[in-house]
C-alpha cells in the first residue's frame, strides 16, 4: 500500500503553523520575562521607598534615645537618694522604657528604676546585661531582643541599650530596657507588598528586632543575617529573594 504524500499546500500550512507557534512561544517567553523584570523593579522601588521611611523613623528614635542616655548619665552624678523623683517622672513620660538599671564595674546590679515592678531577690541570669560584651564594646552595645528576667511575675520582650557612665566611684554602666512592642510600632505598620517585612540587625549580623522573632528563636524560621550584613546599601536580587539594605546613621 502506497503512502500518501503531503501536498505542497499541506506542507506550507504545517510550516506556517510551526512558525506561528514558534513566534507565539517566543512572544510569551519575552512577555513573561519582561513581566518578571517589571515585578522585580517595582518590588525594588517599593523596598527602597519603604526602607528609606523606616530608616528615617528608626534613626530619629535612636537619636532621641542617645540623647536620653546622655541625660540619664548626667543625672547619675546626683546623690542616689535624690534620683527617685527624676526617674519616676522619666518613666511616666516614656512608656517605651521598661526599666533603667545601673551597674558597677564588675556588672553587679546597683539600682533598678521601674514603675510598679519589683526586682527578684535572686536573679539567676540577667539577660539585659552581659559584662563580657563590654570588654569588646567599651562604648556600650545594643542587645538582641530578649525576655527581661529581673522582675517578679513580669516578663516583657525588650531590647537593652547599654552605655558607660562616669558618675562616681562605683557606678560605671547605665542600661535602658526598651519594650519591643514599642519598636514594632515603628516598623510593623510599614509593609512591603504582601510578603515583605523589615527587621533590624547590627553590623555583626545579630538581629536587634524582627517582626517574626519568636519564630526565629523557636527555630521555626531562619534569616540569613550573615549574608545581609555583607551586602552594601541598596537593593539586591539573590535567588528568589529581594534584599534592600540601608545602614542607620545613629546605630551600629
Amino acid at each position: 500500500m502506497k503512502k500518501k504524500s503531503l501536498s505542497m499546500n499541506q506542507i506550507m500550512i504545517l510550516s506556517l503553523t510551526a512558525i506561528v507557534v514558534g513566534i507565539l512561544g517566543c512572544a510569551i517567553a519575552f512577555f513573561l520575562r519582561t513581566y518578571q523584570q517589571s515585578l522585580i523593579r517595582n518590588a525594588q522601588t517599593d523596598g527602597r521607598r519603604t526602607i528609606s521611611q523606616v530608616t528615617s523613623t528608626v534613626d530619629s528614635y535612636l537619636g532621641d534615645m542617645n540623647n536620653v542616655m546622655e541625660i540619664l548619665a548626667s543625672e547619675l552624678v546626683t546623690p542616689s537618694e535624690d534620683r527617685e523623683h527624676f526617674f519616676d517622672t522619666f518613666l511616666k513620660i516614656r512608656p517605651d522604657v521598661v526599666a533603667v538599671t545601673i551597674y558597677d564595674e564588675t556588672g553587679h546590679l546597683m539600682s533598678c528604676y521601674s514603675l510598679d515592678h519589683e526586682v527578684r531577690p535572686v536573679v539567676l541570669e540577667n539577660l539585659s546585661f552581659n559584662r563580657t560584651m563590654l570588654d569588646v564594646y567599651q562604648d556600650g552595645y545594643v542587645s538582641a531582643p530578649h525576655v527581661m528576667s529581673l522582675f517578679k511575675g513580669y516578663y516583657p520582650w525588650v531590647v537593652t541599650i547599654i552605655r558607660p557612665v562616669d558618675a562616681g566611684k562605683w557606678e560605671k554602666w547605665v542600661a535602658v530596657d526598651i519594650s519591643c512592642s514599642n519598636i514594632s510600632s515603628y516598623i510593623n505598620g510599614i509593609g512591603i507588598g504582601q510578603r515583605g517585612y523589615c527587621f533590624l540587625e547590627d553590623m555583626q549580623g545579630n538581629i536587634v528586632y524582627h517582626p517574626q522573632q519568636q519564630l526565629i528563636y523557636s527555630d521555626l524560621k531562619q534569616e540569613n543575617t550573615a549574608l545581609i550584613s555583607s551586602l552594601d546599601d541598596g537593593s539586591h536580587v539573590i535567588g528568589t529573594m529581594i534584599y534592600t539594605v540601608q545602614t542607620l546613621t545613629s546605630g551600629n
